[in-house]
């Protein structure tokens, strides 16, 4: 405040030509103009300008609406790409026929392209080998309850394992070292592989439909990955000898140890197999006496050659089929021996450091060992055909020949059958 201004209010303090004020009325005006200046200093402090308006000073308005636009679509991607990282994150444990089961398929894909368009060659084959590994994990749940959906899945496993096999490949043609080193993941990939395949075989065998074409595909699975790892190791030889031994080893212990149950599955088969030699010949004996029963109370020729027409046939047919699944027996009995003997074979040529040959021993070892399977796969078939027919059914044929034979009895002790008979004999 200036001084000429104090001076007069000072003046006019002290003029009491007007009278001086009331007490009251100084009281209230001083109050008042008080309030009124403590509201006006709240309002200067926090008057500031705000983060916005700033903002504006430095981005007109026809900036900022692009901007927001932007920031829409972003927010919406955001969201969008949250949902579907949801929905992978669910699908993980999904299987054929579940809902989220192609989100799945189409994640693996995504990665697999993404690494392909990149270059990363090592990212590629992780990402096939494991896809392939959750090919088989599916097989192996859905074995029993979808044999049916057992051939897609297959499919797509061996469609993982060749984009793998491809790209170890060609990493092969640049860089042994690293070819080397994921063809022993690899190795290590398919082994997992196969025992799951095996579990998948198994549970097959419990169903009742589709069990033939599903232990199909199991078997053409299997034999895959069984090349695709002897592939594998051909690599590791090639770049990594020493760990090519090691595994070599492993893959042929491996061997032995499906052998040993190859074995023991031939050895249950063979029981079931005499048991049915032996019943076979049972009902041939018995068939005979019935034979000669027949004979006895038939005096028709006609009669007798057709009851003999359809009792022969059937036994010569069970004959033939006992006689195919011994041969067989034998055949796959003695490739067991084959595979014992060529996994030692296998193991001195590695220690001899030949190891491009028992690599080569490996690969034949595992064709000799399709063969045992499928061998064995022919009689488990055969024999549980056999086991499944109920013994209800063969009393009953039994009650039908017995009904049949009494009815012919009837019908020739009849005194019409013996009048015609005695025309015929008597021409």
């Amino acid at each position: 405040m200036s001084n000429e201004m104090k001076a007069q209010f000072e003046a006019l303090k002290r003029d009491t030509r007007y009278g001086a004020p009331k007490a009251a009325w100084v009281k209230e005006t001083r109050a008042a103009l008080l309030s009124d200046i403590s509201q006006n200093k709240k309002t200067a402090q926090t008057a500031q300008p705000s983060w916005s308006v700033s903002f504006s000073y430095l981005f007109p308005q026809s900036m900022l609406a692009p901007v927001r636009s932007l920031a829409v679509v972003a927010l919406v991607i955001g969201l969008a790409v949250g949902g579907w990282l949801t929905s992978v994150s669910a699908s993980t444990n999904s299987l054929p026929g579940d809902l989220l089961y192609g989100v799945k398929l189409a994640s693996e894909k995504t990665q697999l392209t993404v690494a392909k368009v990149t270059g990363n060659k090592e990212s590629a084959v992780q990402i096939s080998l494991k896809s392939a590994s959750n090919r088989a994990s599916e097989i192996k749940q859905i074995a029993k309850k979808q044999p049916k959906e057992v051939q897609k899945v297959k499919e797509s496993l061996e469609k993982n394992l060749s984009d793998a096999a491809e790209d170890v490949a060609d990493m092969r043609q640049t860089d042994v070292t690293k070819a080397a080193a994921l063809a022993k993941e690899m190795t290590e990939t398919t082994a997992v592989i196969s025992g799951d395949l095996r579990d998948a075989a198994k549970e097959v065998e419990k169903t009742e439909e589709g069990n033939e074409e599903a232990t199909k595909e199991i078997v053409e699975a299997s034999k895959t990955v069984e090349d695709a790892e002897i592939e594998a190791i051909g690599v590791v030889v090639e770049g990594n000898p020493e760990e090519a031994k090691e595994i070599i080893a492993k893959k042929t212990e491996s061997l032995l140890g499906e052998n040993e149950v190859a074995k023991l599955e031939l050895e249950q088969l063979e029981k079931s197999l005499e048991e049915k030699k032996t019943a076979s010949a049972e009902g041939e004996d018995a068939a005979i006496e019935e034979s000669i029963a027949v004979e006895d109370v038939l005096s028709t020729s006609t009669v007798q050659d057709e009851l003999v027409s359809t009792t022969t046939p059937a036994a010569e047919t069970e004959e033939e089929v006992i006689e195919k699944l011994e041969e067989t027996s034998k055949i796959a009995k003695d490739q067991t021996l084959q595979i014992d003997e060529g996994a030692k074979e296998t193991l001195i040529l590695s220690e001899d450091q030949q190891l491009q040959e028992a690599v080569e021993k490996l690969k034949q070892l595992g064709d000799i060992k399709e063969e045992t399977q499928e061998a064995i796969g022919e009689l488990k078939q055969q024999l549980a055909v056999e086991s499944e027919q109920p013994p209800v059914e063969e009393d009953a044929s039994q009650e039908q020949v017995e009904e049949s034979i009494v009815e012919e009895r009837v019908h020739i002790e009849s005194p019409e059958t013996l009048v015609e008979i005695e025309e015929t004999v008597s021409e």
